[in-house]
């Protein structure tokens, strides 16, 4: 799966990770698992996080190549289950269920 995101149109409150902060996302994504937690040994590159309170950043997995949005809050007790993310197969996948959900929610006048 190609992850080329040359062209991808971000919308709010998603933005693309700059070398220096997606670096530092990977190594608290690290620091976060344990060996029982199904992300841990895998490798992840940062590609975007939500530039509003939520702890969100999108990575892109290998073995298997996947992307996965990850909850990076402070975790009181790191387990197999936290923190919490969600698999996507594709950045169509991802921006249907996930990015533009996000985008609406964020830009809806009503909500408080």
């Amino acid at each position: 799966m190609d992850h080329d995101l040359t062209g991808f149109e971000w919308l709010e409150p998603w933005s693309a990770l700059p070398d220096a902060r997606a670096r530092e996302r990977e190594r608290q994504l690290q620091s976060h698992l344990i060996p029982d937690h199904p992300l841990h040994g895998r490798p992840a590159r940062a590609l975007a996080e939500r530039r509003d309170d939520a702890p969100d950043t999108l990575f892109a997995l290998e073995s298997p190549v996947e992307l996965c949005v990850v909850s990076l809050s402070a975790v009181r007790k790191r387990s197999a289950s936290s923190p919490f993310f969600s698999v996507f197969e594709s950045l169509t996948e991802f921006r249907e269920a996930c990015m533009l959900p996000d985008h609406q929610e964020y830009t809806d006048s009503d909500v408080e």
